[in-house]
């Protein structure tokens, strides 16, 4: 996955830094750091009291830009910043590497000689991935400390053909809510003319599912009688960094808004994070 040198430096507008030393950093996902400038990258390690490599910082910022033909190169991994500022860095990932747990989001569960051993979780463009989203979460908030942070990065608009999930706000509000997470920052990301097709998926597998040529070649349902033009939809990504406040059984989040009556008290206790959890 990948993610903005200014996120886990501080460099820019987006201020979420990594830890200093001693500290652990697990990431969802082996990331790859993009935009670096080989000033910033200077600069950090200087603030840190790091010596300068100035052959490593021009290399890896020409690793995190783009070819000669405008593709990205995708090369300067975050495992390796983070080696270099002295930061105990490891990875949940299906890519075997030597700083990967192997580990399946979708149905594994942390060991537990994992569980709260890191003061930072990453999930930078990662879960959107999973079906399994019960279960990623879970991994994040078992893996981090009490009195550490949760970082995500995630799509919740356009993005029409990238992964299985986009969120919402009340999703990343109701999980703070339900796990008594202290929300240090929340901010919206909208590159500039960024967007996708609302078609972009259909045209993507119509070749595959014939159904999905008619339903281009017929547009967006915007009566129940009539269609519209495809729609272009902004590429909008959600920045949510959380505080772990104490040691608790992950609860999960219950989207009751449309009961129309109100859910079982038993049913309600599993999403209470005082309620102990059952044995395993």
């Amino acid at each position: 996955m990948a993610i903005p040198f200014e996120a886990v430096t501080g460099y820019g507008s987006i201020n979420c830094p990594l830890p200093m030393p001693p500290c652990s950093v697990l990431d969802i996902g082996q990331s790859n750091v993009y935009d670096c400038s080989r000033e910033a990258v200077s600069a950090w390690m200087t603030q840190r009291g790091i010596a300068v490599d100035e052959t490593w910082a021009a290399d890896f910022t020409h690793r995190s830009g783009f070819d000669s033909t405008g593709n990205r190169l995708n090369a300067a991994f975050l495992g390796e910043l983070c080696a270099k500022g002295g930061i105990n860095y490891r990875a949940l990932d299906i890519m075997d590497a030597s700083t990967v747990i192997l580990f399946d989001l979708n149905r594994d569960e942390l060991s537990p000689e994992l569980w709260e051993s890191f003061d930072l979780v990453l999930n930078s463009g990662t879960t959107e991935h999973v079906l399994n989203q019960f279960n990623a979460f879970k991994a994040i908030h078992d893996a981090t400390k009490s009195g550490g942070e949760m970082l995500h990065i995630l799509p919740i608009s356009g993005h029409t053909d990238h992964g299985y999930v986009h969120y919402t706000s009340r999703f990343f509000f109701d999980l703070a809510g339900y796990n008594d997470y202290e929300i240090l920052e929340a901010t919206y990301l909208w590159p500039a003319a960024a967007s996708s097709k609302l078609f972009d998926s259909v045209r993507a597998y119509s070749n595959t599912f014939a159904l999905l040529k008619e339903a281009e070649k017929r547009g967006i349902m915007v009566a129940r009688h009539g269609y519209g033009p495809e729609l272009s939809i902004p590429d909008v990504s959600a920045l949510i960094r959380y505080r772990k406040r104490r040691s608790a059984r992950f609860a999960g989040a219950l989207d009751a808004a449309t009961a129309v009556t109100q859910p079982a008290r038993s049913v309600v206790e599993r999403y209470d994070w005082r309620v102990p959890a059952p044995p395993r």
